[in-house]
């Protein structure tokens, strides 16, 4: 079975989706708006960001699902678990590896903030960047950040990426599987 590219992806109908990128210049990056060019339900806003070495980018689904935040440019291997999240909001069916993960993330009582650093290049990354985006689709009360750690856009334990973070306290570290990691941090009471 061959993937579908980006245009197979973002050309389809869909439901609505809105991201804020804040940028030091204020304006929209050549990635989005190449992006926004192919999906006709993407729409792109943008303002002037405090850090320019960081910049933010927010995505709103119009179903119910956590804060999703992007710290750092979205680039490299980092484009790949981003171009899936647009087409999951937008077609509101995110690929879980198991449909036991979304009910499984359904029993969760309280807000959960996850954190994932990664760098552009990590080839472990986007895969459990993936993961964790599809965790905020799953629940409303798990907000994701993936932060671009190489370029300093994280502070705390991180000494490697990908290490994912759990309301400040790493939970794993290096690839780990969708349904074994959602496991985790219900067992965890984190």
């Amino acid at each position: 079975m061959v993937a579908p590219t980006v245009s197979e992806l973002l050309g389809r109908a869909g439901a609505a989706v809105h991201v804020i990128e804040r940028t030091a210049a204020g304006a929209p990056g050549k990635v989005l708006a190449q992006l926004a060019a192919l999906a006709p339900w993407l729409s792109i806003a943008t303002a002037r960001a405090a850090d320019a070495r960081c910049p933010r980018v927010r995505v709103e689904g119009v179903r119910p699902h956590g804060e999703i935040t992007f710290l750092g440019p979205v680039e490299g291997r980092q484009l790949e678990p981003f171009v899936w999240l647009l087409h999951e909001l937008s077609s509101g069916e995110p690929s879980y590896e198991t449909p036991a993960t979304a009910a499984l993330l359904s029993e969760l009582e309280r807000n959960l903030a996850l954190t994932l650093a990664v760098s552009a290049t990590c080839p472990y990354c986007p895969a459990l960047a993936s993961t964790v985006l599809r965790f905020a689709q799953a629940s409303p009360r798990i907000d994701v950040v993936i932060a671009r750690a190489d370029l300093g856009c994280l502070t705390g334990p991180v000494r490697s990426v990908p290490t994912l973070l759990a309301d400040g306290v790493v939970v794993a570290k290096g690839p780990v599987g969708e349904y074994a990691l959602a496991q985790k941090l219900l067992a965890a009471g984190v």
